[in-house]
This record gives structure tokens, C-alpha cells and sequence, in this order.
């Protein structure tokens, strides 16, 4: 629960390359029908991997310098729907993280939540890899202008307060429902590695009625025009 608190550790150095042939099976009991493990468990969050209904506090810890093989370059939000109770970040720095597929620094999949409270995310670069993922996974998302620091599927949910996001290869993109983005910094978020058509943008949100009293400024600050 939000009880367990992992506080002040610098994680760093993942490498995410997973050599498997199957995915491990594991008797989760009564939750069996809902907990799946499957190639996200393994090739996603490269210094921290949430799954099921766990929902630690995350407090004063620098992820830096981490990379994987698919999504969530840092860190991986999988609920699974137990999102009762969301990831919570205090006071933390994300730098300098990768990773082929989506959410650089923390990718929040379908069916989870996390609350983001005075955070740093900077030169952290996702998607770079869509064609070779397309090829083995047969996944595909954002091919054009990639995804950000920030990655928030369908079906899930963020709270971001008071955080700054700069030199991202864009900051964030959120497709889910009920996220709240207030008083946060996002500025040129455009570091590249020339392997995304598009452009850099700070903001892909669908529902925009969470963002408020931000400030925004970059090539693209609003890639859907829904920001009031």
C-alpha cells in the first residue's frame, strides 16, 4: 500500500535485456482471473516494475540513466485495474532514461493510477524504436511524433503537481480519464535522436480539462488544441 515507503536511493544502470523463451507462470489464488503476467511484466520499467494492486510511496529517489528492451524507461505502472491506490512520487528526479517504446521515464499502463508531486524529468527520450517493436511485438503507438517522459494509457489516470518536465523528447502524453496537471513547468521539450518524423511537443492530452495553471512553451506546446 501508499504505507510502504521507498525513500532517498539513486536507481540507475537497467539494461532490460530480458533472454526468455515463455512467460514465467506464477498462482496468484482468487485474483488469478484478473493478474496476467505477460510480455509487459517483463520488458517494462527499467529501475522499478509496480504490478497488480501494490501502490508504494516512492519518496527523494533519483532514477537515472536507465534503459529497456520495450516501455517505461524508469519506471512501470501495471495495476491491472486494483488502482484503488495510486503510485505515489514525491521529490523525485528523472534523468537521463530510455527505452524504444513509450514512457521514458515512467509509463503509465491501462488500468493503473499514480500521483506525481514535485518531480523533475529531464533527458529522458521514449519511442526510438516503434519499427523493430512493430516487428516483434506487433505494437504500434504514437509512430509520428512519439511518446513523452510521461506516458498515460486508456483506462488509467495521473495527478501531476508542481513538477517540471525540460529537454524530454516530449513531455507528456495522456489518453486516459480524470488526470489533473497543475502548476507545472514544461519547457522545450525537444531533445531528439532523429528517429521520429514529427515534431516535439509538450502536451498530447485527450481530455484537457485537468491542465491548469501551467506553463508551456515549446515547438509544439499542444498537440490536439484541447488546452482552454
Amino acid at each position: 500500500s501508499q504505507k510502504t515507503v521507498i525513500k532517498g536511493f539513486s536507481i540507475t544502470g537497467a539494461r532490460g535485456n530480458v533472454p526468455f523463451k515463455q512467460i514465467p507462470s506464477e498462482d496468484f489464488g482468487p485474483r488469478n482471473n484478473s493478474l496476467k503476467r505477460g510480455t509487459f511484466y517483463l520488458l517494462d520499467g527499467g529501475g522499478l516494475k509496480v504490478f497488480g494492486q501494490s501502490a508504494p510511496t516512492i519518496e527523494d529517489v533519483h532514477f537515472y540513466d536507465n534503459e529497456t528492451d520495450l516501455c517505461g524507461g524508469a519506471v512501470s505502472i501495471e495495476q491491472q485495474s486494483f488502482k484503488d491506490q495510486s503510485v505515489i512520487f514525491k521529490n523525485c528526479i528523472f534523468e537521463n532514461n530510455r527505452c524504444p517504446g513509450t514512457g521514458s521515464a515512467i509509463d503509465v499502463l491501462s488500468g493503473s493510477a499514480a500521483r506525481i508531486e514535485n518531480c523533475l524529468f529531464v533527458e529522458n527520450i521514449a519511442n526510438y524504436g516503434m519499427e523493430r517493436i512493430a516487428n516483434e511485438f506487433g505494437l504500434t503507438y504514437h509512430p509520428e511524433h512519439g511518446s513523452g517522459a510521461l506516458t498515460v494509457f486508456p483506462g488509467s489516470s495521473a495527478i501531476v503537481k508542481n513538477s517540471t518536465f525540460t529537454k524530454n523528447w516530449n513531455a507528456i502524453d495522456d489518453h486516459g480519464t480524470g488526470s489533473q496537471y497543475e502548476h507545472c513547468i514544461l519547457w522545450k521539450n525537444s531533445l531528439t535522436d532523429g528517429t521520429r518524423p514529427g515534431q516535439p511537443y509538450e502536451f498530447d492530452v485527450a481530455n484537457a480539462s485537468g491542465v491548469k495553471n501551467c506553463f508551456i512553451h515549446g515547438v509544439i506546446n499542444d498537440l490536439r488544441s484541447s488546452i482552454d
